[in-house]
């Protein structure tokens, strides 16, 4: 090994060492980051968008208010209520749980969590029909907000593991 000025120290002589990867493939000291692992990140990201295109703004809620309800005011301000309650779900679980992952240093299983309950989320807005009675209307908006809350959580753990794929500046 050598010391700062170069020359070679007696701890290091005969010992063969490992290459180093290059600086730019390290996020955090010793621990290498693949381009799989930044992939995988980006297309978390791109893959969680059609939830919010798709079930918020073009295609279900849209579909709820004026054909599920078939009063576009009242299912709008219905839609508007369960997006509230999502925030509001999102706002209290997420220091919780972030803190949870910070000190388990576990966030792809939260990540996996959160996925299943979108899944499940999302089967049941297949019950959305048109002229749904009451409790229909009401587990489709619990189901919307799970959704959108499910997802939302995913995405903050999946920021949460930004900082060990970029190189600190």
């Amino acid at each position: 090994m050598q010391n700062a000025g170069g020359s070679a120290t007696s701890e290091g002589r005969g010992a063969a060492r490992a290459p180093e990867p290059s600086p730019e493939r390290r996020s955090t000291p010793g621990r290498l980051v693949t381009r799989r692992a930044i992939a995988s990140w980006l297309l978390f990201d791109w893959a969680a968008q059609p939830v919010f295109t798709l079930l918020s703004t073009f295609v279900f809620a849209p579909y709820f208010a004026t054909a599920v309800l078939g009063d576009p005011v009242r299912g709008q301000s219905l839609w508007g209520y369960a997006t509230a309650a999502a925030g509001l779900a999102l706002g209290l679980l997420s220091p919780v749980l972030v803190s949870i992952a910070d000190a388990t240093g576990a966030r792809k299983p939260w990540i996996a969590v959160a996925g299943a309950v979108l899944i499940a989320a999302c089967f049941c807005l297949w019950f959305a029909t048109p002229g749904a009675s009451s409790r229909v209307i009401f587990w489709t908006l619990a189901a919307y907000a799970a959704a959108i809350t499910a997802t939302e959580v995913a995405t903050v753990f999946s920021n949460a593991m930004m900082p060990r794929l970029v190189r600190p500046e």
